[in-house]
């Protein structure tokens, strides 16, 4: 005689929105990290998965998580690099500006310029 199962699992459970969308590097690595806990967490002797694919799956994680990280470092030097750019634009136009109000024909502006360009060059 079989002895019935008793399921701990609710009869229904609805997932939020939908399953057809990409994962990004980082949200990949954390998916799978939170995924690695909850499988290491639980009795490996009823989960009866083996030693090596736990062992493999951390080790993925791992370069995964590298990848991801160096990733975001490349990606943080390039919008540091294109602040940079922004900032050095900023500047030159200022320095132009200056050196080119020094030759108006208006007063005040000549010689705001003039007194600019003795800091600025």
């Amino acid at each position: 005689e079989m002895k019935p199962i008793e399921s701990t699992l609710p009869r229904v459970m609805k997932f939020e929105g939908d399953n057809r969308k990409m994962y990004n590097l980082s949200l990949h690595a954390q998916f799978h990290f939170l995924q690695y806990g909850l499988v290491k967490a639980a009795d490996q002797a009823k989960l009866k998965i083996p030693a090596a694919v736990m062992t493999t799956w951390e080790a993925a994680n791992k370069s995964e998580t590298q990848l991801d990280q160096e990733s975001t470092a490349s990606e943080h030097t390039a919008k540091l690099l294109a602040l940079d750019n922004e900032r050095d634009n900023i500047l030159s136009n200022i320095f132009y500006v200056v050196r080119g109000y020094r030759y108006s024909s208006e007063a005040s502006k000549k010689e705001a310029a003039l007194r600019l360009s003795a800091t600025v060059s």
